[in-house]
């Protein structure tokens, strides 16, 4: 068949239009009129891949991660992402990529019906379609009540894998549970202000054990901005004061222009006074993500904990934000959770999860040297001139 008529059948079950806006989806590179046989399937473009693919004699080549997320200046034989796009075109391998989308209309359903899960409803809204709701995750009902070590079992069997981990009373009564994709990421850093706490071990705030803490003691001391960006029907100002409503008007005015807020502030005719509607539907996603980093930021916490928080921000406005963090507020504790090797690239320290484990620790150089799953990670990502 050609390519268009494949791309087309995937696109047709997994709309590009549904992968989140920073997402890079779809045929990458390639000739859709060129005929397709033999489809080589991977998580990611890495170089080793795509040689296995030349070697397998592929001629089209899927893969769950984009090898490309932003423009090119350059396609030559001098990064790594120009050379792979080289060898797709040398020999003739067209190449395809479908991340979120998949996620959001594939990977959740699937999942959700290997373990059975009856009563569903979206874990992550992303959109609101005629059709219902789309997004990440799915919570159900479990075929039968069983003991957490029993649905350790269940999920191990029912999704085929080697080892399952279980934290918790493994006697405790199971009925409705939750799946989503990820390495544990944001599960890590929900310990921190106790969204659940830590069923082995502790996590220690200058010391103390969080479960210590009162609930208000600990979620003073910091400053949280999700994946997706929470507004509340209001102001501009009011919004950004949330969390300290007498805080001055300069700390205001601070706070967003770190955010990279302060240009389409400033752009409109009431200006902080302009209106805000429940859940910031009335702004763009990127606007109402940098309202939320600014509301954090105004707050001046001991701890700024980002979950993701960067990703709905273009490269651009991702590297200003970052700067003028770093400028900005050199006294607080930063923690920043990221796909993006960009986002961390010049953090004190990188921690490095893969599937649920610690795969590597270190500064970007060091991990660069001793850590395989985040140099290919950075490889694919980044060009040669960035990584040096």
């Amino acid at each position: 068949m050609k390519v268009k008529e494949l791309t087309g059948w995937l696109d047709g079950r997994y709309p590009s239009s549904a992968a989140e806006h920073w997402d890079n989806v779809g045929l990458l590179v390639g000739d859709d009129e060129e005929e397709v046989s033999h489809v080589f399937l991977a998580l990611d473009l890495t170089e080793s891949t795509l040689a296995q693919a030349i070697d397998a004699g592929a001629d089209m080549i899927i893969t769950h991660h984009p090898m490309i997320f932003e423009g090119q200046k350059k396609i030559n034989n001098h990064t790594f992402t120009g050379r792979r796009i080289l060898s797709l075109i040398k020999h003739n391998i067209q190449y395809y990529a479908m991340h979120t989308n998949y996620d959001i209309l594939g990977m959740a359903e699937l999942s959700a019906d290997y373990l059975q899960l009856t009563d569903r409803e979206v874990l992550s809204v992303t959109a609101e379609t005629q059709d219902g709701q789309e997004g990440f995750g799915r919570v159900g009902e479990l075929p039968r009540k069983m003991s957490l070590k029993e649905c350790g079992e269940f999920v191990k069997n029912a999704l085929s894998l080697n080892d399952v981990k279980i934290y918790g009373d493994p006697d405790t009564q199971i009925e409705k549970a939750a799946i989503c994709t990820g390495s544990g990421k944001s599960t890590l850093v929900n310990l921190i202000p106790r969204f659940y706490d830590a069923t082995k071990g502790c996590v220690k705030v200058d010391g103390v054990d969080v479960r210590n803490m009162t609930q208000h003691e600990l979620r003073d001391r910091l400053g949280y901005v999700p994946q997706k960006g929470v507004l509340f029907s209001g102001t501009i100002d009011s919004n950004i004061r949330y969390g300290k409503p007498d805080m001055p008007e300069e700390d205001v005015k601070l706070a967003a222009q770190i955010a990279q807020s302060d240009d389409f502030i400033e752009a409109k005719p009431e200006g902080y006074k302009a209106p805000i509607s429940q859940g910031g539907n009335n702004v763009s996603g990127g606007q109402k993500q940098r309202l939320s980093i600014a509301r954090a930021i105004a707050k001046k916490p001991e701890i700024l904990i980002f979950d993701d928080s960067f990703s709905a921000l273009d490269f651009k406005t991702d590297s200003k934000l970052r700067k003028a963090l770093k400028e900005k507020t050199k006294d607080i504790t930063t923690i920043i959770v990221a796909q993006r090797i960009s986002t961390i690239l010049n953090a004190d320290q990188i921690i490095v999860l893969d599937d649920g484990n610690m795969a590597g620790i270190g500064t970007h150089k060091e991990l660069m040297k001793n850590c395989e799953v985040y140099r290919q990670i950075a490889m694919s990502q980044l060009s040669e001139e960035e990584l040096a």
